[in-house]
């Protein structure tokens, strides 16, 4: 099954796909978009540093333990901001604190 594509369940839960995605981020406001973007890089940028996914001569902190577990800490801390953030500004996708997203409600609800 593509990633991109909404997908319907058997009991009539309509699953969103990459474009509903996109339609909730476009009414993000500019701010908050760009807040999302920045933690984004952030975290890729953390990640880059660990080198867990890159070739040898890509691993700028090979060797410095220290710097890979700074590297590492941020890099959770980070991606822990940016988990809240989109759930509290995409309430239509992730729900609330207190109620699912609707789409994930059987449609005779």
């Amino acid at each position: 099954m593509d990633a991109t594509t909404a997908f319907t369940l058997a009991t009539g839960i309509r699953v969103p796909g990459q474009s509903e995605a996109r339609a909730a981020w476009l009414g993000l406001p500019v701010e908050t978009r760009d807040r999302i973007g920045t933690l984004a890089v952030d975290h890729m940028l953390q990640m880059f540093l660990l080198g867990d996914d890159e070739a040898a001569h890509r691993q700028p902190l090979r060797g410095y333990s220290a710097a890979e577990g700074e590297a590492q800490r941020r890099a959770d801390n980070v991606l822990d901001e940016l988990w809240h953030l989109i759930e509290r500004a995409l309430p239509e996708l992730f729900g609330t604190e207190t109620t699912g997203p609707a789409w994930a409600r059987p449609a005779d609800q």
